[in-house]
């Protein structure tokens, strides 16, 4: 609005520019980015870049979570650790290591990782390390669960993740069963015994 625009023009102190903004309906069109985001509509970053947001409207640790910078070889989560919180890549390349063995590489940015310690409460059943520089965001495992239940968005792309690795894991145990080459599957009864 152009009360808006006077008030960016004399650089006034942000208080007094959210002030002018409530007074513009803006804070209306905030609340109505974050019940999207809820919805799981758009995402939070969609609501941070489209409209004026603080941080009493979305949690910290999701509007400036921790970035962290890794070099090559650097570890991020070490297997057999219990720490719980959760990752999501924003550049670079990552490897999973489980038993000295590497069996996956990280490579999508936006792409969430270390969720499953935070969801079980279990030890972590696998290290990552860095390939060459990454970037990544680190977000509070002990917020998963409310994370889950208000940012559908945030949930999608969890789910999205982890139901990946499900289906390759499911394809490794039928590479290792056998692949069933030719041999009929067994029949299923849907009765008790």
């Amino acid at each position: 609005t152009e009360e808006v625009a006077k008030a960016i023009s004399a650089e006034v102190p942000e208080d007094q520019l959210r002030k002018v903004s409530i007074q513009e309906g803006m804070t209306p069109l905030r609340d109505a980015a974050l019940d999207k985001v809820r919805e799981g509509i758009t995402s939070i970053e969609e609501a941070l870049r489209r409209t004026v947001a603080h941080e009493e409207s979305l949690p910290a640790y999701l509007i400036n979570p921790d970035v962290e910078e890794y070099e090559d070889g650097d570890v991020i989560i070490r297997e057999g650790n219990t720490d719980r919180d959760f990752f999501r890549l924003i550049r670079g390349a990552l490897t999973v290591v489980k038993g000295g063995k590497k069996i996956a590489e990280l490579t999508e940015p936006g792409e969430y990782f270390g969720e499953m310690a935070a969801l079980s409460g279990e030890q972590r059943t696998a290290s990552v390390i860095s390939q060459g520089r990454s970037t990544i965001k680190r977000f509070p495992g002990d917020k998963l669960d409310e994370v889950i239940a208000k940012y559908p968005d945030v949930s999608y792309h969890l789910y999205k993740t982890m139901t990946k690795r499900l289906l390759k894991s499911n394809q490794i145990i039928v590479k290792l069963a056998g692949g069933g080459g030719g041999r009929k599957p067994p029949q299923v009864s849907s009765r008790p015994s």
